[in-house]
């Protein structure tokens, strides 16, 4: 059955192949819209399908996308796409973002320089190649240099949540001292687990207003006041953050926190949906003439719309709203349903102690742990941390050890290391170290070689990810994430604040497919345990649920499989592309 991120794929593959054969803008932005709606959407857009479900009744498909997607679902292709791709050949959209540049710009860029993104038009224009291409010269360059340096300072103002998370809690632990405050919640995008923030947005709940601010005003962290009103003030932190402090009585708690809690796209959902029901919704509640009906629980807001609560991470307008309406959001994974980790780094002996009884302190009942290995790794080296994880374990009550190797992925796919290295290993995680100007075509190719290799448990780092300086290279993840669910091989969400690596869209996509994933604080510290709950509200912005995440399964459980796996899989013959 096609997925919504396959369907979502050829939409955008039309409206690339459209606008750099100039096409009209408009009908290029119909296609990304429509796009956009099928990815974000809960349900499976193949069973409105089979159900002969109004497809126009979504946002932005028409009458002729709706035509496409059913034609997609029905033979799993699109006719016009097909012919799009013999006559316009091009390789990405991405550049169309760069101010200054048209298809016809882009085209040239393409034909000339193989520039496909905005990193690779970057790179160019330091070099000044840029200035050689048919319709620039050294003025359009400069203009290009000068909007690139624009957006470096548009992007140094999110910051990784892992950054921001240290500073909510001392945030927290200060506002906690105030006797003014009844109650205070941190909102926006970081009570919605976004994996960066730009600023935060408290909730303070309070009857004297002006003494909630003084309060903030006071902290020894606090750079400087911005702007006070009446009920609300600005504060620069000295690490540069904003935060937005807004105070309410308790009539309108939920309202307020609701309100500056989701996404603007889900805020004016609710709102459209509000007018249609004869109601209005603002951040002091729900009203019904001049009447309050709901404001003071989020709860009681959500109650007077039709809808069940809908948890923060879910507040996108991605399909949420839909499915609160008839009761059927998903039930998400929470850190209480985490059993284990099966990616722990020790590179030597004397860190699989520490490593171990940190791991055991956070509740978890199991590991997998082992070296990172390249072509320098002794096969000694790998025995001496097995043999050191063994004995530790035994020390360990309720502790289950497993043997892992990380090794690096070959550009084609392989695993880059000898079998020697892999002997022993109850489980291999292959993770993507290099190659991240591989084309989408390329690099999809190698990542579905790389999760059906026989030896391959894990796929780390699937999108090359390190948040605010690399983004997600461009892949067919639907493609990916569909191969590994049919070879049994896990993707993993790594929960180091440096790459939340899969992004939460990418995770919904590996449901859709029906493949597992593996969260990880992917520690090499003892302290890196505490990054597992990054994992889990990045995995519940995915819609992940307990029975989507493999390390939720019992240390038996697991186990049988990767016994299972082993004796399956050397019964085939390895590839292995590198050398010891």
């Amino acid at each position: 059955m096609v997925t919504n991120a396959e369907i979502a794929d050829m939409l955008e593959e039309i409206a690339t192949l459209l606008a750099f054969d100039d096409a009209n803008p408009f009908r290029v932005r119909a296609y990304l819209n429509g796009a956009r709606t099928v990815r974000r959407y809960g349900k499976t857009i193949a069973s409105l399908v089979a159900d002969d479900a109004d497809l126009t009744a979504l946002p932005t498909i028409g009458t002729d996308l709706a035509a496409l997607i059913q034609e997609a679902v029905n033979t799993g292709h699109m006719r016009s796409l097909d012919a799009l791709r013999i006559s316009a050949p091009i390789p990405s959209l991405d550049l169309l973002e760069v101010e200054g540049i048209g298809p016809k710009k882009a085209r040239a860029l393409w034909q000339e320089l193989g520039v496909s993104t905005p990193e690779q038009l970057h790179r160019a224009v330091l070099d000044h190649k840029v200035r050689t291409v048919t319709g620039f010269g050294p003025g359009s360059e400069a203009r290009l240099a000068e909007v690139f340096a624009k957006q470096m300072p548009l992007k140094s103002r999110r910051y990784p949540l892992g950054t921001v998370m240290p500073i909510a809690d001392a945030l927290r632990t200060y506002l906690g001292t105030c006797p003014d405050i009844s109650r205070f919640e941190i909102a926006g995008s970081f009570r919605r687990g976004r994996d960066t923030v730009g600023d935060l947005d408290i909730v303070a709940e309070t009857h004297t207003p002006a003494a909630a601010i003084d309060h903030l005003a006071s902290w020894s962290r606090v750079k400087r006041l911005v702007l006070r009103g009446e009920a609300k003030a600005t504060f620069i932190l000295d690490e540069g953050i904003q935060v937005d402090l807004r105070t309410t009585e308790t009539e309108g708690w939920g309202a307020m926190l609701q309100y500056f809690t989701g996404s603007k796209p889900h805020s004016i959902a609710l709102r459209v949906r509000a007018k249609a029901k004869g109601l209005k919704l603002n951040e002091y509640g729900v009203w019904k003439g001049n009447q309050r009906v709901g404001g003071a629980t989020e709860t009681e807001i959500y109650d007077a719309l039709g809808l069940v609560f809908i948890p923060p991470e879910l507040r996108e307008n991605r399909g949420e709203i839909e499915l609160a309406a008839e009761d059927k959001l998903p039930i998400l994974v929470t850190r209480q349903d985490l059993k284990g980790d099966l990616h722990v780094i020790a590179n030597s002996v004397r860190d699989v102690g520490a490593l171990l009884k940190a791991a055991h302190a956070c509740g978890l009942s199991y590991v997998a742990i082992g070296p990172r290995i390249d072509a320098k790794t002794k096969r000694k080296t790998v025995e001496d941390i097995f043999r050191e994880a063994d004995a530790r374990c035994k020390d360990i009550p309720g502790l289950r050890c497993f043997r892992l190797v990380e090794v690096g992925l070959t550009k084609q796919g392989g695993l880059d290391a000898s079998d020697t290295l892999l002997e022993g290993a109850d489980l291999v995680i292959g993770a993507v170290r290099d190659g991240f100007d591989l084309t989408k075509a390329e690099q999809t190719k190698r990542l579905v070689q790389a999760v059906t290799h026989p030896r391959l448990s894990i796929l780390s780092h699937p999108t090359g990810r390190s948040v605010g300086e690399r983004e997600p290279f461009d892949v067919a993840m639907a493609k990916v994430a569909k191969a590994a669910a049919q070879a049994g091989t896990a993707l993993e969400l790594s929960a180091d604040p440096a790459r939340m690596d899969l992004t939460d869209l990418h995770c919904h996509t590996a449901q859709e497919a029906g493949a597992q994933i593996s969260v990880t604080a992917e520690a090499i510290r003892p302290a890196e345990f505490e990054r597992l709950t990054l994992g889990i509200v990045q995995a519940r912005r995915g819609w992940l649920g307990p029975s989507d995440v493999l390390n939720v399964r019992s240390a038996a459980d697991l186990e049988k499989t990767f016994r299972t796996q082993k004796t399956n899989k050397t019964a085939k013959e390895p590839v292995h592309a590198g050398s010891a």
